[in-house]
């Protein structure tokens, strides 16, 4: 009776502890809902811009390349955690200047507006 008794406690404890680890993997505060808000607020600040198609098709293609880069860095075993996050910081620069590049002046100020709104 006893054995049987401290067999269902110890499985009692080893399912307690394992359904605590699954509710920690899939909190969704941990970026699932802040991802997909980030997306949903880069997608109506791209309509609010009013983009051409072929200004839309190369933000695609920056946004693959960065991501690709980043990717590559954020991989890279032989960098610091400090050079990462410079090489990181570079990056955005690009992104940055390269849509500076590709957006017209009007757009340029309809998007620093936007960036105004959102954070406040």
């Amino acid at each position: 009776m006893k054995k049987l008794f401290i067999l269902a406690l110890s499985l009692g404890l080893f399912a307690s502890t394992t359904f605590a680890q699954v509710k920690r993997e899939s909190n969704p505060s941990q970026g699932t809902q802040s991802n997909s808000s980030k997306k949903s607020k880069k997608k109506e600040m791209m309509k609010e811009l009013n983009l051409s198609r072929e200004q839309e098709g190369k933000m695609k293609e920056f946004h693959k390349a960065s991501k690709e880069k980043k990717e590559a860095i954020n991989n890279d075993k032989s960098l610091t955690e400090e050079q990462k996050k410079a090489k990181l910081k570079a990056l955005h620069k690009e992104k940055k200047e390269q849509m500076n590049v590709l957006l017209t002046p009007e757009q340029k100020e309809k998007m620093k507006e936007q960036k105004k709104k959102g954070k406040k």
